[in-house]
């Protein structure tokens, strides 16, 4: 009997209303109750704001449905996500984190996020215009993962998993690291002879690339640049040539060279994901809600 994670996408959906408005008020409170509490009020906001994002990122796996589900919902062909379970957990430990923030810099991503989960947000946000994204969930774990939409298999039965779903996909996404499990992956993708379905999402750090870069050497056709790209994504040629993505501002134009030699064109993508992340006018939108979030706190604040 394979455990599967505790789902529940009513209360997930209520706890992540109530995380996002923990955001906006933690966040507007800052300039507004800044000066309270002996000067500390802006600490009390903060922690508002985090144990916000805390409930959203907990809404987000708790109100998850299956890949199964998924794919008895959406017929098209599936995005796949592979990668490392461990890389996976250690993005909520302190040391993954700051590696995320130093990739950030030495990216020069502005509006991408470079932190695991806040990735996994945004591009399952962004490939529900595409098709079901999907993936094989980390076994024992609680809640699922965020982002992709999990399968719970045994260590026995994965294998055949996950070719049965790269044989359906149209596209695979490979968070680069280190295991044998991605190794086999690899070469299993590379035995299929579609490099334009592949994206690779780089390591944040040179270190890991150059261990990624060892082992993959080995099984793509053609070698990885020698040192880290200046990038995030890379995509493959028809002739396995690897082409690091260029950063832009919003991860949709960053990632468009893939999409394109994919068939898929901007007017594929939903509305709703562009209001969401790739605008200026999720800014406007943001700035709309603070202002309006602060002048409710403002006036609440002179009634007491």
């Amino acid at each position: 009997m394979i455990e599967t994670p505790c789902r529940n996408p009513a209360l997930g959906k209520s706890l992540k209303i109530i995380g996002f408005l923990m955001i906006v008020l933690g966040a507007a409170g800052i300039p507004v109750f800044g000066s309270a509490l002996d000067g500390l009020g802006w600490i009390v906001a903060i922690v508002i704001m985090m144990l916000g994002v805390a409930i959203y990122l907990y809404a987000s796996r708790l109100g998850s449905v299956s890949a199964g589900d998924l794919l008895a919902k959406d017929k098209r062909a599936p995005i796949v996500f592979v990668r490392s379970f461990q890389d996976e957990q250690d993005d909520y430990s302190l040391t993954g984190y700051n590696k995320s923030l130093k990739s950030m810099d030495t990216d020069a991503l502005s509006n991408n996020n470079v932190w695991g989960p806040g990735v996994q947000l945004q591009f399952n946000t962004l490939l529900e215009s595409i098709g079901p994204y999907i993936a094989i969930g980390r076994p024992g774990e609680n809640l699922a993962g965020i982002g992709a939409a999990r399968v719970y298999v045994s260590d026995d039965d994965w294998q055949d998993k996950i070719l049965e779903y790269f044989h359906r996909s149209q596209m695979v996404i490979m968070r680069a690291g280190k295991t044998q499990g991605l190794r086999w992956e690899l070469e299993q993708l590379v035995e299929m002879q579609k490099p334009q379905s592949i994206l690779l999402i780089l390591p944040h750090t040179q270190a890991d690339y150059q261990e990624f870069r060892q082992w993959a050497n080995d099984v793509l056709p053609k070698p990885l640049p020698a040192d880290k790209p200046d990038a995030r994504f890379l995509l493959f040629r028809q002739d396995w040539t690897p082409q690091p993505l260029t950063p832009q501002r919003f991860l949709f134009n960053t990632l468009e060279p893939f999409f394109k030699q994919n068939q898929i064109e901007r007017k594929d993508i939903r509305l709703s994901y562009f209001l969401k992340y790739d605008s200026w006018l999720n800014y406007l939108v943001g700035i709309s809600v603070l202002i309006a979030a602060g002048l409710g706190l403002y006036f609440i604040a002179q009634l007491f």
